[in-house]
């Protein structure tokens, strides 16, 4: 049986002075590098395009994700409201990558598959896509 022996805390983006492959948790920095590449008028458009909303889903998700320390000293990590996305390892950036892919791989199926049951999160519905 595996218990919980600490609450670690939350999937957070890191500032990795812009290096992408620290192996640092950066939700976000493609984007944030992609937009910043656009003028002003350019920015709202990308803002609103389909990968732009999808992103700011899993950024807002992953960021209320609970991360626990479980006995063994292996980290688990979840996203209350939705059901199925979890993920674990070894290390608490490590754990919020791996629930950062498993929340697109989810998403992807049910935006796929039509699945109109998507939860809401920071008020973003990805139910109409």
């Amino acid at each position: 049986m595996v218990q919980t022996i600490g609450y670690s805390g939350r999937c957070t983006p890191v500032d990795t002075g812009g290096a992408p492959d620290t192996g640092d948790y950066i939700v976000g920095y493609l984007l944030q590098e992609q937009v910043r590449q656009f003028s002003e008028a350019d920015k709202t458009r990308a803002m609103d395009s389909p990968k732009a909303l999808l992103d700011r889903y899993v950024l807002n998700a992953v960021r209320v994700a609970s991360v626990e320390l479980i006995e063994d000293g292996s980290y688990f990590a979840e996203i209350p409201g939705v059901p199925g996305v979890w993920a674990d390892g070894n290390s608490e950036s490590a754990v919020c990558r791996e629930l950062d892919a498993a929340l697109r791989a989810w998403l992807d199926l049910k935006i796929k598959h039509e699945d109109h049951d998507i939860p809401v999160i920071a008020g973003i519905d990805l139910n109409v896509l």
